[in-house]
């Protein structure tokens, strides 16, 4: 493939409309970078381009790594699968990608039309910390997580939603009961 010489800068990722692939060029924003077991044609107006190469941008997952790329691409129909996306355009210009934790990430047009999220002026890109999720419970609700998956280990691991509804065995009181269950139950 024929590139030019102009590279969008190393810290900027797009979100384009366009393709129907995410692929990054700058390794410094992956994690785990390493050869699939497939690979993939990048079809653009310069011609074809192939990559066989992956890793995961951290808090969002796996995309196309291609060293020799232009740009870090994330496709628009690929996030709104992942999360929720808005578009303003009298509040803003912006693409607001709304993450499950509740943050956001926007991605502000460019001179040249393009919406682009600084990485280097956003402290995290698609960043859900352990940490982070952990000061948004108690301690007691904490627990009682980490004693849900326990269980859910033990009995072999079903999918989080059909442990909800499934019918638990006599012999054991879920959720564990507390004097504070006793005196807030119906």
């Amino acid at each position: 493939m024929n590139q030019s010489t102009s590279h969008v800068p190393k810290d900027r990722i797009l979100l384009d409309n366009q393709p129907t692939v995410d692929v990054f060029y700058n390794d410094k924003l992956l994690q785990n970078i390493r050869k699939s077991d497939t690979s993939m044609d990048i079809h653009c107006n310069a011609g074809v381009t192939s990559t066989d190469m992956v890793g995961n941008l951290p808090g969002y997952g796996k995309v196309w790594y291609h060293p020799n790329g232009i740009a870090n691409i994330l496709s628009l129909a690929r996030v709104k699968d992942k999360h929720r996306v808005t578009f303003d355009s009298a509040g803003g210009n912006k693409f607001v990608v709304h993450k499950t934790d509740g943050t956001t990430r926007s991605f502000l047009e460019s001179r040249r039309g393009l919406y682009f999220m600084n990485t280097a002026t956003t402290l995290t890109t698609l960043v859900n910390t352990v940490d982070n999720n952990k000061t948004r419970y108690t301690n007691r609700d904490y627990s009682r997580a980490l004693l849900a998956r326990k269980l859910q280990n033990i009995i072999g691991r079903p999918r989080t939603i059909y442990s909800r509804t499934a019918p638990l065995p006599v012999t054991i009181s879920w959720p564990p009961k507390t004097s504070l269950d006793q005196t807030w139950a119906p």
